[in-house]
């Protein structure tokens, strides 16, 4: 009987201490049982390193603690360069997984690959419920087709909107080999993952709720109210872009970090032509004339998800 491949779940873990132990008692509760789990702490201040060793003592836990702070994606980036696993896993250091979050998506990723071979990139993710620092629910509403498409995975629509949350994504050693190292200026480990399998290789989105994403005031990043707060965001959109249709440069800003992802895109040696200019385009977009930008937007199809999205970056960019 073929042994269980080894799975890897790499943390990136900063002051983790109020939620850090149910993360990990939710991994070793896994229905997969091969699993190891590398954590690389980044100076925490708290009871982090401590939490650390005692799972270490009792587990086997592997830690490593930072000589300086790395800022969260060079710390994520390290953790998964120790990972020894034939897949790797990202998690969170505040979140709870359902007991068989592994199984179903190592389940998943395997059929893929029995189609396009270990050797192709692969890279799985899930949907996730949103809980409060209690565990309670927030919302059961994360992705919302067609306003929020988790399906929306090839890399044009990447670029410009990223659906893969790192603490559901789970992909294989081959996606670790091309992928790394991150460049800082991807600025998000779980963008750049994203946009390296879509170019180079498959990405699957597994309709499941795997993970409870707790939100809670020390988030670096968070997921908030989406069902409370759309229509309001979305009305005061509609307002600002009649009253103040050439009011631009803060909307711009907020693609600085696709741009400057795509820059780091094109620096890949093997590019197909046609993703090399969609790349070259989008993270040099300024540099293009006003009806050039509209145009190529459309016909390059980068654009988001929902109609006053579409109509914001033509209007906008």
């Amino acid at each position: 009987m073929k042994e269980d491949p080894l799975i890897s779940i790499a943390i990136a873990t900063y002051n983790g201490e109020a939620f850090l132990r149910e993360q990990l008692d939710s991994i070793y509760s896994q229905t997969y049982k091969n699993i190891e789990i590398i954590v690389t702490d980044d100076c925490s201040v708290d009871s982090t390193p401590q939490i650390l060793e005692e799972y270490c003592q009792k587990y086997g836990l592997r830690y490593y603690l930072n000589e300086c702070n790395l800022g969260f994606l060079k710390n994520f980036e390290q953790a998964i360069s120790l990972c020894n696993g034939e897949y790797i896993a990202l998690c969170d250091q505040d979140d709870v997984w359902i007991d068989r979050k592994i199984e179903l998506e190592l389940s998943s990723l395997l059929q893929v690959e029995s189609s396009v071979g270990k050797n192709m990139p692969v890279l799985v993710f899930s949907d996730l419920q949103i809980v409060n620092s209690e565990m309670k629910t927030i919302s059961d509403l994360f992705y919302n087709p067609p306003n929020f498409d988790p399906n929306k995975t090839d890399y044009n629509h990447l670029l410009v909107q990223n659906v893969v949350v790192g603490c559901t994504v789970l992909f294989n050693r081959s996606l670790k080999n091309i992928a790394l190292p991150i460049p800082i200026d991807a600025m998000y480990h779980d963008h750049w993952l994203a946009i390296v399998a879509s170019i180079f290789g498959k990405i699957r989105f597994l309709d499941l709720k795997t993970v409870h994403y707790r939100q809670h005031l020390e988030n670096c990043i968070g997921a908030g109210n989406r069902e409370s707060s759309y229509l309001w965001d979305t009305l005061k959109r509609v307002i600002k872009l009649f009253l103040l249709p050439f009011d631009n440069q803060k909307f711009r800003a907020t693609f600085e970090c696709q741009f400057r992802l795509s820059r780091e895109i094109c620096k890949f040696n093997n590019l197909p032509v046609e993703i090399y200019e969609t790349c070259n385009f989008w993270g040099n977009l300024q540099n293009s004339s006003f009806f050039s930008r509209k145009y190529k937007l459309i016909g390059k199809k980068l654009l988001r998800h929902t109609i006053l999205d579409k109509v914001e970056m033509i209007v906008r960019l």
